[in-house]
């Protein structure tokens, strides 16, 4: 199952939830996100059971058009912040998760 969509997947409330649901069902899931909001808890229970993760910058990225995506100052680096610390779980934990498109966690 691929989680995307206009919006940014991780702003459901529920998203965790409905990750470890469906894994936990044997539903391989991945995501595409922007990577500005990665919640601690979706680290902890949602990371480990995904299969790959696609960031996408469109929105990180304040530029004139920004008012339809909302882009904020230092959203860019809170992005890189976050797919760090992913990248830093993965290898800690030795998770299966792995990158998709150009930019992504490391192995």
């Amino acid at each position: 199952m691929h989680l995307a969509g206009e919006g940014e997947p991780l702003l459901h409330k529920r998203l965790t939830d409905i990750v470890v649901a469906g894994a936990d069902a044997g539903i391989d899931i991945g995501i595409t996100t922007n990577a500005t909001l990665i919640p601690a808890r979706f680290l902890e229970e949602a990371l480990p059971r995904l299969q790959w993760i696609k960031p996408r910058s469109t929105p990180v990225v304040p530029t004139p058009t920004s008012r339809s995506t909302r882009a904020k100052r230092g959203d860019f680096e809170r992005a890189i912040a976050n797919l760090t610390a992913m990248a830093e779980r993965k290898r800690e934990q030795n998770l299966a998760v792995t990158p998709r498109g150009t930019a992504g966690i490391a192995a």
